[in-house]
């Protein structure tokens, strides 16, 4: 059972909501929550412990940090060990305690603070509980191959992510502070992962809710 709860309102609201842009620097806690998955994830993840960089100023890039351990279905065993995602306008660079910086995903770089303009105003809000389980009245959006995503009615603060299939980010206190452009640097004389061309992960090469959308923003 995940740390996670989606309440709909009975209620519809009629006003189209101010869609919520991102500050330009920012960075914030968040859950990752997956539902237990065959052999690999039998007992699933329950908000494994994450964090979210953002600096669109001075990089165009995210830092995406999963502590407990990275996603299913990036190479093999890479839920195993944790893992950093780094999304450059070169592409998205994954590194692990086993796998030295490289380029997992050719172009797939950050989102812009307004990606909120490819989603849709769903017509109703819900009640969402974030990474620390207090609930809140949001603004529920949807957006392309069935993402989901849920940011507070009075702040516009982001809740929750869903990805349109078993993945789940709760979110937790976003801070909008300067953040080092350092952290965000990749090698410049980087090489393409030696897991990519693996063809029994090749066809998951989006597992990561944060590249999946990325990559579906892009096409629009």
């Amino acid at each position: 059972m995940l740390g996670f709860l989606l309440v709909v309102l009975a209620c519809g609201v009629a006003a189209q909501p101010q869609k919520p842009v991102w500050p330009l620097e920012f960075d914030a806690p968040f859950g990752l929550n997956i539902p237990a998955v065959d052999v690999v994830l039998p007992h699933g993840i329950v908000n494994g412990s994450s964090h979210f960089y953002y600096n669109w100023d001075q990089a165009n890039a995210t830092l995406i940090t999963y502590l407990d351990g990275c996603l299913p279905y990036i190479h093999k065993d890479s839920e195993k060990q944790p893992c950093n995602l780094t999304f450059v306008p070169a592409g998205t660079f994954f590194t692990s305690p086993t796998v030295p910086t490289c380029l997992w995903l050719d172009g797939i770089g950050s989102l812009p603070p307004n990606f909120l303009e490819g989603f849709t105003y769903s017509g109703f809000d819900q009640i969402t509980v974030d990474l620390y389980s207090a609930a809140h009245f949001v603004h529920f959006w949807t957006g392309p191959g069935g993402f989901q995503y849920y940011t507070e009615n009075n702040t516009g603060l982001d809740i929750a992510l869903v990805d349109g299939g078993i993945i789940q980010w709760a979110f937790g206190t976003l801070t909008a502070a300067p953040q080092d452009p350092a952290m965000f640097a990749v090698p410049q004389d980087y090489k393409k992962c030696p897991f990519i061309t693996d063809v029994n992960f090749g066809s998951r090469k989006f597992s990561d809710p944060y590249a999946k959308l990325s990559h579906l923003l892009s096409k629009k």
